[in-house]
């Protein structure tokens, strides 16, 4: 199971990651998926999604893309990353 933290500072969102390969409650699929190498890594990550201004029309999504980043470290039996973006447009799920 993964542990989740999101902090917002005004129009930055932090979330951080940290997962665990022996966890319990682990689901069968994403637990095979994530961990079936071993591996020590340090990685980068860049993505674009759809910023705030404008958001209510899609056809102006592509002149607001923001960019989103990942930085992420894994360990033999521990996982985590940290992702950050400004002005982004962010799915809530409850």
């Amino acid at each position: 199971m993964a542990t989740v933290k999101t902090y917002d500072f005004g129009k930055t969102r932090i979330t951080l990651v940290w997962k665990y390969r022996y966890s319990k409650n682990k689901e069968t699929l994403d637990s095979f998926i994530d961990w079936r190498d071993w591996r020590i890594a340090i990685w980068f990550k860049r993505n674009k999604m759809v910023g705030k201004k404008h958001f209510n029309r899609p056809k102006d999504w592509n002149a607001n893309l923001v960019n989103d980043y990942m930085l992420g470290f894994d360990l033999l039996i521990f996982k985590g990353w940290i992702n950050w973006s400004t002005g982004g447009m962010h799915l809530e799920i409850k």
